[in-house]
C-alpha cells in the first residue's frame, strides 16, 4: 500500500469541529510536526490547537476569559503533557471541571510556547487563530 503524505507523516484521526476530538486531532498534529522537526509547523499547529479550544469553549458555552492572567510558565511541558491534559476532558461532565481543565490546558500551551519559542506567547497564538478562523469563515485564504 502506498501511503500519500501531505503535511503530516503520521495517520491522524480527524476530529469534529467544536468537540473534544478536534482538540486531540490538533495535539496529534503538533506531535507529528515535532517528529518532523518543523518549528514553523509547530507554531501553526499550536495556533490551530488554540482555535480548536476556542470553538470547544463556544460550543459548550463555557465561561472563560482567555485574556485573564491565569497563565504561568511551568518547566517540562511538552506535547505529551498537552495530550495527557486534553484527554482528561473526555469523561468530564461537570462544567466547572471542564472549565478548570481548559484553563490548565491553556496554561500548559503557554508554558510550552514559552519554553520552546521564547519570542512568542499565548496571545500570539490567539491572534493567529482568530485570523485563521476569519479566513476560513470568509472563504478567502
Amino acid at each position: 500500500m502506498n501511503k500519500k503524505i501531505g503535511y503530516h507523516i503520521s495517520e491522524i484521526e480527524k476530529g469534529v469541529v467544536g468537540e473534544y476530538s478536534k482538540i486531540i486531532e490538533e495535539i496529534n498534529e503538533l506531535i507529528d510536526a515535532e517528529n518532523q522537526n518543523a518549528r514553523i509547523m509547530i507554531l501553526v499547529e499550536l495556533s490551530d490547537l488554540v482555535g480548536s479550544i476556542l470553538l470547544y469553549i463556544n460550543k459548550n458555552e463555557l465561561d472563560l476569559d482567555l485574556k485573564l492572567p491565569f497563565l504561568k510558565e511551568k518547566d517540562n511541558i511538552n506535547s505529551k503533557t498537552l495530550l495527557k491534559t486534553a484527554l482528561m476532558l473526555k469523561d468530564q461532565i461537570n462544567k466547572k471541571d471542564i472549565e478548570n481543565n481548559i484553563k490548565l490546558l491553556i496554561a500548559h500551551i503557554n508554558s510550552y510556547i514559552h519554553n520552546n519559542f521564547s519570542d512568542f506567547n499565548f496571545m500570539d497564538l490567539y491572534i493567529m487563530s482568530n485570523i485563521t478562523s476569519r479566513a476560513f469563515t470568509n472563504g478567502y485564504r
